[in-house]
């Protein structure tokens, strides 16, 4: 049985408006209010825009203590914002509203995060670059404990975890050389969820058993005679560009997981939708015109990079009914 098309209504469009240092590309966004939008973009910085008017950067540029430099992924609680800088191997906690760093966790571990996600007392955080050669006790992700110093106060620092978490049936693409993608993980209630990169598989972690499981999606991948034939690392590219889909949000309702997914690179890419409910019953599917930089269980944030006089960028918010 075929998944049917996923409803949507008539788009919002939210217009970008240029601060004092225009945006260098739109690198992803993050909602964090009913009107605001925090975006990152390829020179680094975290820009926070209400109601599409620029009011500030959050944190600072640099390598000094609560600087970034590059920031691959964030996950939003309440009015913290969390942020991995990755290249200095650093995970940074912002005011999403001032704008102002309250504190950061220094540790190797995050040299290879690819994928954030953040609860009242815990983050999660899986790590990416897995292919058939991985060896089988790897942390597939890890937490670390938040502290709060009172109640109702922002968060202002954390522990390095020690509690790993590990995976036996990885079944990850056998690649010859691992791709360093973000995973999109999301929380929802006990569990944890994310996509296996160079997998079709969505990943559940349930918190309170303990226990894995996960089920697979409708994926393009290259098929495993493809992926022997490549003798060479520059052989991947073509690969890359034209048969892969990498899974790129996440979102999980009470009974649905939404995915997102790009297949492709640059105006080429192909964009589409789809919808599960919790034991991998594929629901709803929609293609999309443009790129998604952003998912919630109500609307489809796409960002439509059509320049104007007074915008550089515009996003578009489609609202969709699920199943």
């Amino acid at each position: 049985m075929h998944a049917q098309s996923i409803e949507t209504g008539a788009p919002q469009q939210v217009p970008i408006q240029d601060a004092e240092s225009p945006l260098d590309a739109v690198h992803f966004v993050e909602p964090v209010g009913q009107d605001s939008l925090v975006i990152a973009d390829g020179a680094g910085r975290l820009a926070l825009f209400v109601d599409g008017a620029y009011a500030t950067d959050l944190g600072e540029q640099g390598r000094g203590p609560c600087e970034h430099q590059s920031i691959l992924t964030t996950s939003r609680y309440a009015s913290l914002l969390f942020a991995l800088d990755r290249g200095q191997q650093r995970l940074l906690a912002y005011d999403s509203e001032s704008g102002a760093c309250l504190g950061q966790i220094q540790s190797s571990d995050l040299r290879r995060t690819t994928g954030l996600a953040s609860t009242e007392s815990n983050l999660f955080l899986a790590r990416g670059q897995y292919t058939s050669q991985t060896e089988p006790d790897t942390p597939l992700f890890f937490r670390v404990e938040r502290e709060q110093e009172a109640e109702d106060e922002p968060a202002e620092g954390s522990v390095v975890v020690e509690t790993s978490f590990t995976l036996a049936d990885l079944d990850p693409l056998s690649f010859p050389v691992p791709l360093s993608v973000r995973t999109p993980v999301e929380t929802h209630g006990a569990s944890v969820y994310f996509a296996l990169p160079l997998s079709p598989k969505i990943i559940r972690y349930n918190r309170e058993t303990e226990r894995f499981s996960s089920f697979e999606m409708d994926l393009a991948l290259p098929a495993s005679s493809e992926v022997e034939s490549l003798s060479e690392p520059e052989n991947i590219l073509p690969i890359v560009e034209s048969d892969i889909e990498f899974v790129e949000h996440l979102h999980v309702t009470d009974d649905h997981v939404v995915v997102a997914s790009r297949r492709g690179t640059g105006a080429d890419a192909v964009w589409r939708v789809q919808v599960y409910d919790h034991n991998g019953t594929k629901q709803a599917a929609q293609t999309v015109e443009h790129q998604i930089v952003h998912l919630t269980g109500a609307h489809i944030m796409q960002l439509v990079t059509e320049e104007t006089e007074d915008a550089v960028y515009t996003i578009s918010k489609v609202p969709y009914a699920l199943p």
